[in-house]
């Protein structure tokens, strides 16, 4: 009977009138259990997906709901293992070094409700993984000690592995219960050698007698060379000892075989229990009708607890799931393979080896450099906090605010310019408006000014059409320095005339007033009597 329990893992009534109810178990996949039940049982509207359905070994999660039949009378389920409580845990970060398995798997599971049951695996290896789930830890757990695990959902156990089941002596053949066999052999993945790499290249020499690789020619003596990485291995007996494993899975063809078997050991009521198996169990398979006699393990089962005689395995020499081979051929292109950790992160290590000039085309959409050697760069848009550059050559630079030290410009166009202090060798100004100015010393060839207001001027030759003074001191004027013609009408005082300063053929007539002529200025030879002396 079938127990059902609601979303909130309440009990409700048992199942009965089911039918194709079967569980499938595989080797490192959660368990499946699926049956059907008839939609006018009147519990059939109580199945949603999330509920909850256990038998007397385990206890599922219904996830899938079919109306498939071709009458439309029978709903198909289909349920997996229940591990909730460590699928949906999120872990930020776990990383241990040389740690038993059993240490990891505790670590992994601290937390949530879920405890270490049996575990036989006594290999120290390296786990790392980050932002994940507990279930990811898990798996990456059976990859780094090859290990196979199990669920025990209703007392909330995993059970690890070194290998599922055993060997019990069990024998399949087509005169007793083998009833079908189906058969498929490839040799994709064959090779012969494997040269494995772990952590910074660390590689098996110093374990190997001085060689970087293993062989196995147990199936013939082809060399034929693959590569193992993984950044994960830090010791290299460790790196060795696992290549050898992974060597002797792919030294031989894959052989894979479907097998139809009659189980006799619950059919017969325990008559035939030494034909008992279970999975992971290493069996004999004996064929005449296929000449087949050799030792295979069962990888899958499909078991029908209700109706033994349809019970269905599926044998093979590896196990086909087993992605932690993970091995590159020699004539493999693949660089991200190379420089990608197990969770997917950049393997900082490996990026040093990367033949650049093989890349056509890299994509990173957020980087963080400490340190960047870049030859060449086009940089669409750079938002820069902080730059130190040696030498620049920019074509259109638009700058809001500069500090700068010294700048050495050929040409400088400058809309607006705000100087504190300005020392200039050669200055040429086409148009200058200067509303005040200091200068030292000024040699101009020509100068227009409205206004000269000086303290003093020092001229050599001073040529004007029209000068205006308000005083001009006689003894700093030499003799015929100034032309009388040239002195406009009251411009010069008399009083102001030193004596013999002013001769009488330079005077005009009528522009002397007689009191005004002080003893002995003027002599009588110069005097026009008649018209120009006044009284």
């Amino acid at each position: 009977m079938l127990q059902l329990f609601d979303i909130n893992h309440n009990k409700l009534e048992g199942l009965k009138n089911y039918k194709e109810y079967y569980i499938q178990r595989e080797i490192n996949q959660l368990d499946i259990l699926s049956f059907k039940l008839p939609i006018i049982d009147p519990k059939h509207d109580l199945i949603q997906e999330e509920c909850y359905i256990r038998t007397k070994d385990n206890e599922y999660i219904v996830k899938e709901i079919n109306y498939a039949d071709s009458d439309n009378e029978w709903t198909e389920y289909v349920c997996k293992v229940n591990i909730e409580g460590i699928q949906g845990k999120p872990v930020k970060e776990i990383n241990t070094v040389q740690q038993k398995c059993s240490d990891a798997v505790n670590l992994a599971l601290a937390g949530t409700g879920w405890s270490l049951g049996n575990c036989d695996v006594i290999i120290l290896r390296n786990v790392c993984k980050a932002n994940c789930t507990v279930y990811d830890v898990l798996q990456e757990i059976q990859k780094a000690y090859l290990c196979e695990m199990t669920f025990d959902a209703v007392n909330k156990l995993v059970n690890v592995y070194q290998k599922v089941g055993s060997d019990k002596g069990v024998y399949f053949s087509d005169q007793l219960n083998l009833s079908k066999l189906q058969i498929q052999r490839n040799s994709y993945d064959y090779i012969t050698r494997l040269i494995p790499i772990g952590s910074n290249g660390l590689d098996i020499t110093s374990v190997n007698n001085g060689k970087n690789y293993i062989e196995n020619y147990q199936y013939s003596n082809k060399v034929l060379t693959g590569y193992w990485e993984d950044n994960k291995y830090t010791v290299a007996k460790d790196l060795y000892d696992d290549a050898v494993t992974r060597l002797a899975y792919l030294s031989v063809p894959i052989k894979a075989y479907g097998a139809a078997i009659i189980d006799l050991a619950n059919v017969s009521q325990g008559k035939y229990s030494i034909l008992d198996y279970d999975l992971g169990d290493f069996i004999t398979l004996l064929s005449k009708t296929k000449n087949v006699k050799e030792q295979q393990r069962i990888v899958k089962i499909l078991k029908y607890p209700d109706e033994p005689e349809r019970n269905t395995v599926e044998l093979a020499n590896k196990i086909l799931s087993l992605d932690a081979l993970n091995v590159r051929f020699q004539d493999t292109s693949n660089i991200v393979d190379s420089v990608t950790t197990s969770d997917g992160m950049l393997d900082g290590s490996k990026v040093g080896n990367i033949d650049w000039d093989n890349i056509d085309h890299i994509h990173v959409a957020t980087a963080d450099l400490e340190d960047a050697s870049i030859t060449t760069a086009k940089i669409g848009d750079a938002q820069i906090t902080q730059a130190k550059i040696t030498n620049a050559a920019i074509g259109n630079a638009q700058i809001q605010n500069a500090a700068i030290g010294t700048a050495n410009i050929q040409a400088a166009s400058i809309t607006t310019a705000l100087i504190g202090t300005g020392a200039v060798d050669t200055e040429q100004v086409a148009d200058g408006s200067i509303t005040d100015a200091k200068i030292v010393s000024l040699t101009a060839n020509k100068i227009t000014a409205g206004t000269i207001d000086a303290g003093e001027i020092d001229v050599v030759n001073l040529h004007a059409v029209n000068i205006t003074v308000g005083q001009i001191n006689g003894n700093q004027i030499a003799d015929g320095t100034i032309q009388s013609n040239n002195i406009a009408e009251n411009a010069v005082e008399a009083v102001n005339i030193a004596s013999g300063c002013i001769s009488a053929d330079k005077i005009a007539p009528g522009t002397i007033t007689g009191d005004l002529i002080a003893a002995g200025t003027i002599k009588e030879s110069q005097l026009n009597w008649s018209s120009h002396l006044m009284y």
